[in-house]
């Protein structure tokens, strides 16, 4: 029997489910944490923040058949991980103790060291995107004294910042369109947390994706995916004259996908990838140990 006040410790496994949220696979061993995973562009690999062990700081693994391998060496937190278009390297956010996050940028295979996206004082910088040539990345800002977060983007080339949607409320988890004409992100503005599309490099219009609450924007091709609470939601769409979303189709719910009953998908930190033709997801499962 449980002693009074224990309980059993949930451990993570990255899971490969089809558009049913049945399980076709896993990938990487299972680990005391798994959170952001960005799927490489040839599908073989997934970076993700994870911990092996309780108490230990979140860094950047990259997952391939039963393994896992820690490319980094940084002692502060390491999170929100996503692939460049071609591969080559991968953008992360790393947290010193006591110090705001900040954007770095390295090779994928572990080789070279970090290099600054954008570095400052004061503001954290979450969540980077990739444009589909990797000249931009679009990222969120974080205000640690209000919690305001706004929606900026970095010249790879320049370094120069500039603001993107800095609308009343919150606007983050921004996702950059495959094709670069959009962004995808989530908002409060208007009470409650929804999913909005905006024009890429100049945000002159917005269209209200969901209407029930949404979080954790993805692109595929030719869908916009997000979470309603417990259930995965795609939306078809179209790019003339705009962005128009089309027909809304319900995919699976977590507890289907084994990401939990009670998992409403609220944190900062989304817990599922697409692939580019939309047919695949990694999920984050709990499991029991």
């Amino acid at each position: 029997a449980r002693g009074r006040g224990s309980q059993m410790p949930t451990i993570r496994q990255l899971t490969w489910v089809d558009r049913s949220g049945d399980v076709s696979g896993t990938i990487g061993p299972q680990m005391n944490s798994i959170l952001d995973p960005s799927i490489s562009p040839d599908g073989n690999k997934v970076a993700v923040r994870g911990r092996q062990n309780p108490g230990d700081t979140d860094h950047l693994w990259i997952l391939e058949g039963m393994t896992a391998n820690r490319i980094t060496s940084n002692e502060g937190a390491e999170r929100h991980m996503i692939w460049t278009p071609d591969g080559s390297r991968i953008a992360y956010s790393i947290q010193n103790q006591g110090g705001v996050s900040n954007l770095y940028v390295r090779a994928s295979d572990g080789s070279g060291s970090d290099q600054p996206i954008i570095e400052s004082e004061g503001m954290h910088k979450w969540y980077p995107s990739w444009s589909p040539d990797a000249s931009t990345v679009v990222f969120h800002t974080n205000n640690p004294n209000t919690q305001a977060r706004d929606l900026w983007y970095v010249n790879m080339a320049t370094k120069e910042a500039s603001v993107l949607v800095d609308d009343e409320g919150i606007q983050a988890l921004a996702r950059m369109s495959r094709d670069g004409r959009f962004v995808a992100y989530q908002s409060d503005q208007d009470g409650q947390m929804d999913i909005y599309v905006t024009t890429f490099p100049e945000s002159d219009e917005r269209w209200k994706v969901s209407m029930n609450g949404g979080t954790w924007p993805k692109w595929s091709n030719n869908e916009l995916f997000y979470w309603e609470g417990n259930s995965l939601i795609g939306v078809e769409f179209s790019t003339e004259g705009g962005f128009n979303p089309g027909r809304t189709q319900k995919l699976f719910t977590g507890a289907h996908a084994g990401m939990g009953a009670d998992n409403m998908m609220t944190s900062y930190n989304p817990e599922y990838d697409v692939t580019p033709d939309g047919t695949h997801f990694v999920v984050v499962r709990r499991l029991e140990r």
